[in-house]
């Protein structure tokens, strides 16, 4: 298994864990979740990660912008718009990652990965239903408000009437908190984005 799909594995599960209705077993199963992230953190090396974690030194601001965050492409994104969304669907590799469902020892989970040379797109396939959890983009796929990247900082932080902020990293979340996107600035130019989704 490789750093990645570690990495992959325990957020899928910790995200899981947070979308079940039976909250007495979610807290106790996500705070064994988050120790044993935690520990998957101390022992890779940040370099080999292509995602922020808490040992890295990294300033950002963060704002909620409900909208956008619950629904950052153009279409609903899921298991099937997934070809329809993405630029050249055909160079996506994708590869299936089969686990045992947490709460019912008879059922299967599928983690389902999709990556090419830029980007990588993640989703779950749990009791007959399959949900988006997580991409990281670098080509030019357009997202909502037309944001994508080589947009430059000027004109991002003009669209979402953000008065300055100079920071590598943008973070725009939903009210709860839960869902997430990570916008990431070189040069005053966007390069990479990374979007957490809450599914449930």
């Amino acid at each position: 298994m490789t750093y990645f799909k570690t990495y992959i594995y325990i957020s899928v599960l910790s995200l899981f864990l947070i979308s079940c209705k039976n909250k007495d077993v979610d807290n106790v199963r996500a705070k064994e979740i988050k120790e044993e992230l935690q520990n998957e953190k101390e022992e890779i090396k940040t370099e080999n990660l292509n995602i922020i974690t808490e040992n890295e030194k990294v300033r950002y601001n963060t704002y909620v912008k409900e909208s956008f965050v619950n629904q950052p492409f153009k279409s609903i994104m899921s298991c099937v718009s997934f070809k329809n969304i993405v630029l050249k669907y055909d160079e996506y590799l994708k590869t299936e990652k089969y686990l045992q469902n947490s709460f019912n020892e008879k059922e299967t989970d599928t983690i389902i990965t999709y990556d090419n040379k830029t980007n990588s797109f993640v989703f779950i396939k749990a009791n007959n239903k399959c949900f988006f959890v997580q991409s990281v983009i670098s080509d030019s796929l357009v997202l909502q408000e037309n944001v994508k990247v080589g947009l430059s900082r000027k004109d991002f932080l003009k669209k979402f009437k953000i008065e300055n902020d100079n920071n590598d990293i943008i973070k725009f979340t939903n009210e709860e908190d839960f869902s997430n996107i990570l916008f990431h600035f070189e040069k005053d130019k966007l390069n990479k984005i990374r979007i957490n989704n809450n599914y449930n």
